[in-house]
């Protein structure tokens, strides 16, 4: 069960929601309970900084040319490693961002004295973490993380090679970061274990932002495998 925190004030308020003394409101099952009319998208990134301070920059970046765009970001929900730099750059650029974080986590992802999110769904597992990001966002885009980050973008592949959404996955490939995960995704194809290049084109990469930016936020063609719904 999700349960949606509202809009934070501070880290206070999310002590007092583990606690169980805070207002509570059941997730509904819906992504929004009023129209929206701006984009979003799903940002995956690592929980740590990384040996290089541009890491940490870069994610920043990314956070701060959603917000310029009027782009609402969807993540993790922590302040910690480049997931707390992105959504730094949404929030202290004047952008809207949704957490989504998984209860058993607010202590470990959780640290600074100010709630990052502008509005917190606690969640009980990864698993519903994932889906109900797939279920806010529009698009993906994945800074460098580890083998957390590589699931989340595996799995937002998978699920829209199968026609459960129809959702692009953009790479922001820091010093060539992705460049190995891009090899792994062609070796596959032309050993003949993706069957379709279609599946290879469901993945962008860029170095710069703005460029990954438009490429994920751009209409996606008709997936001709578009039958599943995401709660099957």
């Amino acid at each position: 069960m999700a349960m949606e925190v509202g809009h934070c004030v501070g880290f206070a308020a999310v002590g007092a929601i583990a606690l169980g003394f805070m207002w509570r409101r059941k997730y509904a099952g819906k992504c929004d309970e009023i129209v929206r009319t701006r984009k979003r998208v799903c940002v995956f990134c690592g929980s740590q900084n990384g040996d290089d301070g541009k890491f940490v920059e870069m994610a920043y970046l990314v956070g701060k040319k959603m917000a310029e765009r009027d782009v609402e970001l969807v993540y993790g929900g922590g302040d910690v490693g480049l997931m707390g730099a992105v959504s730094r750059g949404v929030k202290e650029n004047g952008g809207f961002v949704i957490g989504i974080l998984p209860r058993a986590l607010i202590n470990r992802e959780l640290k600074g004295s100010e709630c990052p999110n502008s509005k917190l769904y606690l969640v009980d597992t990864m698993h519903e973490r994932k889906q109900m990001m797939a279920e806010h966002c529009d698009a993906y885009l994945a800074l460098p993380g580890g083998v957390g980050t590589f699931e989340e973008i595996f799995e937002a592949i998978t699920w829209t090679a199968l026609g459960i959404q129809n959702k692009t996955v953009g790479l922001f490939n820091i010093d060539g970061f992705y460049d190995p995960l891009n090899q792994l995704m062609e070796t596959a194809f032309s050993k003949k274990f993706i069957k379709s290049r279609r599946v290879l084109n469901i993945v962008v990469t860029e170095t710069e932002v703005d460029a990954l930016l438009d490429k994920v936020l751009e209409p996606r063609p008709e997936n001709p495998n578009a039958r599943w719904n995401i709660k099957s």
